[in-house]
């Protein structure tokens, strides 16, 4: 098992600035619960499988670096539900970035916002694990 991005390739690269809200939303056409998670970055997304439909995953990122993104299911790591997440930026702190956004960082982790100003990241899509078809999955960034 592996992730596959919209343009077929597999455990894609996914790339944001420190300070970008990243959206992702991930889908899956088996049976098989999966899930998305960047540990180092503490944010994990809900559990889904094609009976729950696709789960969103949001964030802001507000340190740079390279960290791993995964699937937290028993085993599936290790058959290959792993990829890179890349962000490129100087650290902030939780508070400079409470006064850019004018919120606290707890709202930062909400459901996305029904028409959200976003971008697609460079490069980075989401998707889910062959056999099942692919899905529409999307990553996306807002300043």
């Amino acid at each position: 098992m592996v992730f596959v991005g919209e343009a077929g390739k597999v455990n894609p690269m996914l790339r944001a600035e420190v300070g970008d809200t990243v959206e992702i939303s991930i889908a899956s056409g088996e049976g098989a619960e999966h899930d998305l998670a960047i540990p180092e970055l503490n944010v994990t997304s809900k559990r889904f499988s094609a009976g729950t439909g696709p789960a969103t995953l949001r964030f802001t990122v507000t340190q740079p670096g390279k960290f791993a993104y995964i699937c937290t299911v028993a085993g599936h790591r290790q058959i290959g539900m792993e990829g890179v997440f890349e962000v490129s930026g100087t650290a902030r702190t939780p508070a400079s970035v409470q006064s850019e956004a004018g919120r606290s960082a707890t709202a930062l982790y909400t459901a996305a916002a029904a028409s959200p100003r976003a971008t697609r990241l460079p490069g980075a899509s989401q998707a889910i694990p062959p056999p099942c078809p692919r899905p529409s999955a999307r990553a996306r960034r807002r300043r």
